[in-house]
């Protein structure tokens, strides 16, 4: 019997040869056994070129496919990582050759070293919630917007798996146009958060988008609608659903 257990640990993911499947965050990441195959071959020689004749060997041995297969698997494994061909994080392609994974991977090759696994697989995320824009020019939706994102900072923080900025680092783009992707990338983070506050009928309208910095995907995007006595709960909810979004889970759940 093989005890040997590989694992291929890189960013939030985890992909376990042995059960044959993808893991972000500890969850299954919904995948056709060929894309995993296709990824375990990505990963094993990650770093080098793989060409499209030794996908077809490994991947689909004596089976006669159309190259067009191992391009939509190439496909899923991207939409599945949130990049795309032009800004790849994991999966480069290389025209007339073939493609390349360029994640840092860490390696576990004993399934005795749980602890070790347990820790290095728990997955870590960064978060900047930006300043929401104030949509009904209304001085009063200031305080109220500002109070919103305080609030969204201090609930995520205190996931164990979360990293969030502080209210000093993103309060100096208040009033400022700018580019989800580049600020994340100055301040250092996975994703953002962004938001507008309008006020309607004295009904107020939150809108949320969640922006993942590597490929500049939307990962969750929502508009709450809530009168001012509710307001602390919707920043609430905020929070839970972005953490939903993200596969994240307090740890007393």
């Amino acid at each position: 019997m093989d005890h040997d257990h590989r694992l291929h640990l890189f960013g939030p993911f985890r992909l376990d040869e042995n059960e044959h499947v993808l893991l972000r965050a500890g969850r299954r990441v919904p995948l056709p056994a060929k894309a995993v195959s296709t990824l375990i071959v990505l990963v094993r020689n990650r770093g080098h070129i793989v060409k499209k004749d030794d996908f077809m060997k490994e991947v689909w041995p004596n089976e006669f496919v159309e190259e067009g297969n191992l391009a939509q698997h190439i496909f899923m494994l991207r939409r599945a990582f949130g990049e795309s061909a032009d800004h790849p994080q994991y999966i480069e392609t290389v025209p007339r050759r073939g493609y390349r994974f360029l994640g840092v991977i860490k390696e576990i090759h004993d399934a005795s070293l749980s602890t070790e696994v347990a820790f290095v697989s728990q997955p870590t995320y960064s978060l900047a919630v930006l300043p929401f824009v104030n949509g009904s020019a209304d001085p009063k939706i200031e305080y109220l917007a500002d109070s919103i994102i305080e609030g969204i900072i201090n609930s995520m923080s205190q996931l164990p798996q979360m990293r969030v900025r502080p209210r000093s680092a993103v309060f100096r783009y208040k009033h400022r146009e700018f580019d989800a992707q580049q600020i994340g990338r100055k301040l250092g983070v996975h994703t953002i958060l962004m938001g507008t506050v309008r006020l309607v009928d004295n009904t107020f309208m939150i809108g949320t988008e969640l922006v993942e910095v590597a490929g500049g995907w939307q990962i969750y995007g929502k508009t709450y609608v809530a009168k001012s006595s509710k307001i602390l709960k919707i920043q609430e909810q905020i929070a839970k659903d972005i953490a939903a979004a993200l596969t994240l889970r307090p740890s007393g759940e």
